[in-house]
């Protein structure tokens, strides 16, 4: 069956984790709007957790499972045929589907990559 679309890519070391989506595949937010023009395509996402800080949540790079504390593993690009957004404008359209990010039904950026 696959992930869905809007599915988070997480480790698999415990079923906390993925049932709680509290670590997941994310790129930095400079990935999106520095207008590479490459977009995300050789770029590599990180392993994060969501946080609050003093000026709202934010998403910080974890090196451990905070459920289990396994260490998080190693990704690499994933082999699939799905249509994965990827922005290079600085963050209005997707490259693949030509439509304005908030109308994209790709597969988020992340999908191109899978835990080892």
């Amino acid at each position: 069956m696959g992930l869905r679309k809007n599915a988070s890519i997480t480790p698999k070391c415990c079923k906390e984790v993925q049932e709680k989506n509290t670590v997941f595949l994310s790129f930095d937010i400079e990935d999106f709007y520095d207008g590479d023009p490459e977009g995300q395509k050789n770029k590599k996402p990180k392993w994060k957790s969501g946080c609050h800080t003093d000026s709202g949540w934010d998403h910080v790079e974890v090196k451990f499972c905070p459920h289990c504390a396994t260490p998080v593993p190693e990704i690499k690009k994933r082999s699939t045929t799905k249509k994965i957004c990827n922005v290079t404008d600085g963050g209005y359209y997707c490259d693949t589907c030509k439509e304005r990010c908030q109308a994209c039904t790709c597969y988020r950026p992340e999908y191109a990559w899978e835990p080892v």
